[in-house]
């Protein structure tokens, strides 16, 4: 409905979402200092996961695993495909992400980005997954 009065027909086409805000509830919120983070000594590693997983596994369950198998190291996960197909059969998915790992006294190696996915792999199958390698 609210896409017909817009007049989102033939090529315009596409889903809709809608929200209401209000101005004065958003002027009334505390606003948070700003947190200062410091520039990290220490480079990142960027390293590209993928998961194939059941239907039913949410993706907040698969950054919690890659969390967890990151002790500590993790700094940011940011989902970046959803695939679904024969390949992978009927029940399942596959999530793939970047994962930022950083230590705050050292440089990881790639010994430490390898024991990290072994980790995953562990962490992925428990969820009734697995880590899925090139």
């Amino acid at each position: 409905m609210v896409a017909r009065r817009l007049g989102l027909a033939g090529e315009l086409a596409s889903d809709v979402a809608c929200a209401e805000i209000s101005i004065d509830r958003l002027l009334d919120t505390v606003r948070k200092p700003p947190v200062y983070v410091p520039i990290p000594r220490f480079p990142s590693v960027e390293v590209d996961v993928a998961v194939a997983i059941p239907l039913d596994v949410r993706a907040a369950s698969v950054v919690e695993a890659i969390v967890k198998a990151g002790k500590g190291w993790v700094r940011a996960t940011a989902i970046f495909d959803v695939y679904q197909g024969a390949s992978l059969g009927s029940e399942r998915k596959s999530l793939a992400f970047h994962v930022t790992l950083a230590a705050d006294g050292r440089t990881l190696t790639d010994q430490d980005v390898a024991k990290f996915l072994e980790r995953l792999a562990r962490e992925t199958e428990s969820l009734g997954g697995e880590l899925r390698r090139s």
